[in-house]
């Protein structure tokens, strides 16, 4: 008996390896061009910078804001200083007396661009506040927007990232484009080493489900409305992981750029970077139909990290010392290909951000190697927890609102409250 479970068990840990490897090579296939084009912009007759290949239109970004996140004037900042020759700036709050308010008006005294404010007082109880938000601003937006453009306030954008999202619709078949997120920590705590890893694992699987991200996420205005993407934000929970296959019965696609990756530097602790993990875990199971394959892999790494050193324990303890032998050889592989592919993930992504920046030195990865390791172990016993709560959670906590999610999928707001009302404690919990 115990020959069979220790077969199985083995058996599990191949499959395991060389499904990741699949997904991180299928991955890095479709981030090539991101390695070799260029994204920097043409230059004219005199110098100056022009957005290469130029996509006609007036673009609207929109930015929703509850609080003042920590990386907001950098998202600012970086908003301000786009390229891209027409677009406006649109603002969304839920509440006059948001600290976010003032912040954004000291912050545009002096630009050159100044944005739409937007108070979304009056809120879905169907959708969660950011979905809310969305569809508020863009039902106020005017006709001659032809391009809606997405970012979080976590998110710091360069100077081309507006041309980069919008160019792939060039092609009339490009419904919505996005790009990827990616976590650079400055501090070596274990709650931003920690989501850095689970991140770096799950971007092979977010690309390869053509799950969009709402950082850095672009539409044809046209296509917004003939998709009824606001009716399907009206009972959503979020407003990215569903966007291609709503997309799908126009003919449309969503299209990933593959340069298009930007940098998140904030700092985190474990139980925030837990929540947050369990909410992008939530929205899979919410809204798209790869969420058994999701289930089906964290159940396999619970196999690979619960069961196996269990295994391998009784196997030694029962004198099958041949079984031991060949369950720890299969661990040991397991857990070696698993670091060469994070290895390779952060490399792949750390030359696009090169590249990015023009070859100027970026933000340096504090993780360091021991910090690193213990991120990763714990990554591994804890991912099917995530996992497990995000398939069984009811309630969620976010930004100081309730959610319930119901037995058949529905979010309901239980209880909004205003951002000055929220404790510090509550407001600032999973922020990102």
């Amino acid at each position: 008996m115990m020959n069979i479970v220790t077969a199985i068990d083995s058996g599990v840990l191949l499959l395991l390896t060389v499904l990741q490897a699949i997904y991180v090579f299928r991955y890095q296939s479709i981030l090539a061009p991101g390695l070799t084009d260029s994204v920097e912009p043409q230059r004219d007759e005199r110098g100056d910078s022009q957005p290469r290949d130029i996509v006609d239109g007036t673009a609207a970004i929109i930015l929703c804001l509850r609080g003042t996140d920590p990386a907001l004037s950098d998202c600012l900042a970086g908003i301000v200083s786009q390229n891209y020759p027409d677009f406006q700036l649109h603002i969304v709050l839920d509440d006059h007396d948001d600290p976010a308010v003032e912040y954004v008006r000291e912050f545009f005294q002096d630009q050159p661009v100044q944005p739409v404010l937007h108070f979304n007082t009056s809120h879905w109880k169907t959708c969660t506040l950011k979905c809310s938000n969305l569809i508020a601003a863009i039902e106020a937006l005017p006709d001659e927007v032809k391009y809606v453009a997405l970012i979080d306030a976590d998110a710091v954008a360069d100077e081309n990232w507006l041309f980069n999202l919008l160019a792939p619709f060039e092609d009339p078949k490009v419904g919505a484009t996005t790009g990827n997120r990616w976590f650079t920590p400055r501090e070596p705590t274990v709650g931003t080493v920690f989501r850095k890893i689970w991140n770096a694992a799950a971007v092979p699987q977010v690309t390869l489900y053509n799950i969009g991200w709402g950082g850095s996420l672009a539409f044809r205005h046209d296509a917004l409305k003939e998709a009824n993407f606001l009716t399907a934000w009206q009972s959503a929970f979020c407003e990215d992981t569903m966007v291609a296959e709503t997309l799908e019965p126009l003919g449309m696609t969503m299209h990933r750029v593959p340069s298009l990756i930007m940098e998140n530097t904030e700092s985190t602790t474990l139980p925030d970077a837990f929540r947050w993990i369990i909410r992008q875990t939530l929205t899979v199971r919410l809204h798209h139909h790869m969420w058994p394959l999701v289930l089906m892999h964290s159940l396999l790494t619970a196999i690979a990290c619960y069961v196996t050193p269990v295994l391998i324990g009784l196997t030694w303890a029962m004198g099958q010392h041949s079984n031991a032998w060949m369950l720890t050889c299969f661990f040991l592989l397991y857990q070696i290909v698993n670091v060469c592919l994070l290895v390779l993930i952060d490399r792949c992504n750390r030359s696009i951000l090169s590249r990015r920046t023009g070859g100027r030195p970026g933000v340096r990865d504090a993780s360091g190697l021991g910090m690193t390791i213990l991120a990763t172990v714990l990554n591994q016993f804890l991912y099917p927890l995530t996992v497990y709560r995000a398939w069984t959670t009811q309630l969620v906590h976010w930004r100081g609102i309730r959610y319930k999610i119901t037995r058949d999928s529905r979010v309901v707001m239980q209880q909004y409250v205003p951002y000055v009302q929220v404790s510090t404690t509550d407001a600032t919990k999973s922020i990102q």
